[in-house]
Parts: C-alpha cells; sequence; structure tokens
C-alpha cells in the first residue's frame, strides 16, 4: 500500500505547473522585444551596407566610363553593370523587400531604388538615419511614391 502511495506523489501538482508556465510566459514577454530590436538593427545594416555596395558599384562604373548606365527594368542589372555587380544579389529581394532597381532620367538624376519595400516608416527612418539626414522627404535618401531612393551626385 505504501508503495503505491510514493508513486502517485511522485508528480508535479496542478498549481506547481501553472507556476512554471507563468514564468516561462514573463521570460518570453521580455524576451521577445528585446529579439526584435535586435533583427530590426540587422536589418537597418543590412540595407545601409547593401545601398553603399551598389552606390560603390555605380560610381566606379561611372568613373570608368564617363556616364552612368541608363535606366534599368525592376529586378535586372542594368546594361554595363553585369561586372561591377557580380557578386551582388540584384535579382533577389533586398533586405527590407522589395527589389533593385536603377534610375537614370539622363539628366543629374541618376539613383538606387528599392521598389515597394515592405517595413514601417519608423524603419525606413531609421535607414535613412544612418546614410542621410534622418528625413524620407528631404536628402540622398527619400521615399517617393512608396520607393526608396538613394541618389547618387
Amino acid at each position: 500500500m505504501e508503495g503505491i502511495r510514493n508513486r502517485l506523489q511522485r508528480g508535479f501538482t496542478l498549481v506547481e505547473i501553472m507556476v512554471a508556465v507563468v514564468i516561462i510566459g514573463l521570460l518570453l514577454s521580455l524576451a521577445v522585444p528585446a529579439v526584435m530590436k535586435v533583427f530590426g538593427k540587422s536589418k537597418v545594416n543590412r540595407i545601409v551596407n547593401d545601398i553603399r555596395v551598389v552606390s560603390d558599384a555605380f560610381q566606379f562604373y561611372a568613373l570608368d566610363n564617363g556616364i552612368y548606365p541608363p535606366d534599368g527594368d525592376v529586378g535586372v542589372i542594368p546594361d554595363g553593370m553585369t561586372g561591377y555587380l557580380r557578386e551582388f544579389p540584384w535579382d533577389l529581394t533586398t533586405a527590407i523587400g522589395g527589389k533593385w532597381d536603377w534610375e537614370n532620367s539622363g539628366s543629374n538624376e541618376q539613383g538606387i531604388v528599392i521598389s515597394s519595400p515592405d517595413v514601417s516608416t519608423e524603419m525606413l527612418k531609421k535607414i535613412d538615419g544612418a546614410v542621410d539626414d534622418g528625413n524620407l522627404t528631404t536628402g540622398e535618401f527619400t521615399v517617393v511614391n512608396s520607393n526608396c531612393c538613394y541618389m547618387l551626385d
């Protein structure tokens, strides 16, 4: 009889399990925002680095050829840029969503565009603060018609 009673008393009570679940929930509620913040910073750093790499590639092209390449299509490497962007995933989705594009109006307005990124305005402001003036309507990095534009020269 005593052996049966000892086996029945070895488990956890419902109250103990509920306390453990509440503690785990509290720990998760503290950890998730911190992890999301790190992911946000990672996205900002990634896209800022990508913008710098792409910007340098187009400027090297302009130094070698005297002009920037002609206008391109969304997700398609512009004519003449293959050698300059051979290691860069131009045709893939960017770190903030959307696709890469090259805009060249033929005048003094050339720029790298990310078409239709799928991040918040706050995230775009953080990116702008890292590469420009922090204002999405002025400077080299702007948002126009839901596209991010980084103007060169």
